[in-house]
């Protein structure tokens, strides 16, 4: 029978595949290629950045849950998903749409900010009902306590993936005190979400 965690794990897999489904549907719509025609040097090392930055939060991580074994997949994976991730974000529009949702009278606006309420609820309360809790027993922080354990990893891993937000940002001179503080906002709130709904048991085989 499906389980709760079952359904936050499928959520979050649909979800991802879902977010590269919509970037290569809008890469084809939009074709937006200024930024890479004026920036083809910037717009690889940006792709690069953000795919090693995803692969080394994967590394890290199969340290601290324990799994030193999975460190190569995990960064093989992460590196494609989030190089093919910032290619398809880049090709789509993604920065220039993003300045037009800034904009109060913006279209994209109400319905981007209904969809994220949306699938956050969904999460948010899947999360609540599962509280799947960290397994460091294994890990490089194996004799701190779990709550210290899981903060030290969390902000370890957004700092990581905050560094290659922010590479991208400077490249698009958007680099600023509040978008850095959204990044990391994002991805510590993505890294709770996962943990306490599941998906790293998951991942790293940890029940």
């Amino acid at each position: 029978m499906a389980t709760a965690k079952d359904a936050f794990i499928k959520t979050v897999m649909g979800g991802k595949l879902l977010l590269l489904f919509m970037f290569v549907i809008f890469s084809f719509i939009n074709g937006y290629k200024e930024y890479v025609e004026k920036n083809p040097r910037k717009f690889m090392s940006d792709a690069v950045i953000v795919g090693v930055t995803g692969a080394l939060a994967g590394i890290f991580m199969c340290y601290t849950r324990g799994r030193p074994d999975l460190w190569m997949n995990h960064a093989f994976v992460a590196m494609l998903f989030f190089f093919f991730y910032h290619v398809t974000r880049e090709f789509s529009g993604y920065f220039k749409i993003k300045e037009d949702v800034a904009n109060s009278d913006s279209k994209f606006k109400k319905p981007l900010a209904i969809t994220a309420a949306v699938i956050l609820g969904i999460l948010s309360i899947l999360v609540i009902y599962n509280h799947d809790m960290p397994d460091f027993s294994k890990g490089i922080f194996a004799n701190e306590s779990t709550v210290a354990a899981f903060i030290m990893e969390a902000i370890l891993t957004t700092l990581i993936f905050t560094l290659g937000e922010s590479v991208v940002a400077f490249n698009h001179k958007e680099l600023t005190l509040p978008f850095v503080l959204e990044t990391m906002a994002i991805y510590g709130g993505g890294h709770i979400m996962l943990q306490f709904g599941g998906f790293y048991a998951y991942l790293y085989n940890h029940t």
